[in-house]
């Protein structure tokens, strides 16, 4: 029965474009960051650059890496000057090369290698470009990274009628949903140090478990080497940007100068100095 139904819902989704299904990721991706930059007090503008500048290398490591990947595929087109090729009243874009390249919104990527990509280049805008706090930032990366790699499941699975991966992507997003509950309920609570410290470990045991369940069907599925290198990297990086989140943390300090009085202040601005006019 349950399967009859996923074929009732493919055969409505097969009617949507893929690029709408990309945008639909994209779209839910960049809410959840800016839903989660927003506690951090960040700023719009600052947020949305920074999406889009990782999106964008995502976007470019992922066709990349399909393109070296199916090499051989594409080396059957020929390379001609127009991005299209017009035979009588049709008309066809992008489908020789080099304009084939561009064809992300076909869903012709490597998802791992996508996301991978934008977590590195998030972290790095985070590091070097921004100089924000690690503690601020290790949440919106990669909740935002796993729920868009959920999303693509989900939506793939549902538009080639492949009810394995629509589970995979269901089963990896139910932890993060729980997790923005406990958010809520955990931040409402922030009063110290502890209250902080409570927050990010339970950040990091729902994104661990999150993160292992996606990785072990990838790695137990047929994968590329590319693949397999991204997601070791990719589990690399977790575990190197959990340890610094904790530490982080643990040294989050308030000094005060000269004190009058006192407002509440957020978990966020724990670990900041915070100096009053004399």
């Amino acid at each position: 029965m349950l399967e009859d139904y996923f074929t009732k819902l493919n055969t409505v989704v097969s009617q949507v474009p893929p690029v709408l299904l990309l945008l639909l990721v994209v779209g839910f991706g960049m809410y959840k960051f800016w839903k989660e930059c927003n506690v951090t007090g960040k700023w719009n503008t600052s947020v949305f650059d920074m999406f889009f500048v990782s999106l964008f290398f995502g976007l470019l490591g992922g066709r990349a890496s399909y393109i070296i990947s199916n090499w051989q595929e594409f080396n059957q087109y020929i390379w001609y000057w127009l991005p299209y090729e017009k035979y009588g009243d049709q008309v066809f874009f992008f489908r020789l090369l080099p304009w084939r390249f561009f064809r992300i919104w076909d869903w012709e990527i490597q998802i791992i290698v996508m996301f991978v990509s934008f977590v590195i280049i998030g972290i790095l805008w985070v590091l070097f470009v921004k100089k924000w706090k690690w503690s601020h930032m290790y949440t919106p990366i990669f909740t935002t990274a796993v729920i868009m790699i959920s999303l693509s499941f989900v939506l793939i699975g549902m538009f080639v009628n492949n009810l394995e991966w629509f589970f995979q992507g269901v089963i990896t997003l139910l932890p993060l949903l729980l997790l923005t509950y406990l958010q809520k309920n955990i931040r409402k609570r922030i009063i110290g140090r502890k209250e902080v410290r409570i927050l990010a470990v339970t950040e990091i045991i729902f994104l661990s478990i999150s993160v292992l369940y996606f990785s072990f069907s990838y790695i137990t599925a047929e994968i590329t080497k590319l693949e397999s290198i991204s997601l070791f990297v990719f589990l690399g990086i977790f575990i190197i940007s959990s340890i610094a989140y904790i530490i982080e943390v643990n040294k989050a300090n308030v000094t005060i100068e000269t004190l009058s009085s006192l407002d509440t202040i957020s978990g966020y601005e724990i670990g900041k100095d915070i100096r009053f006019s004399k």
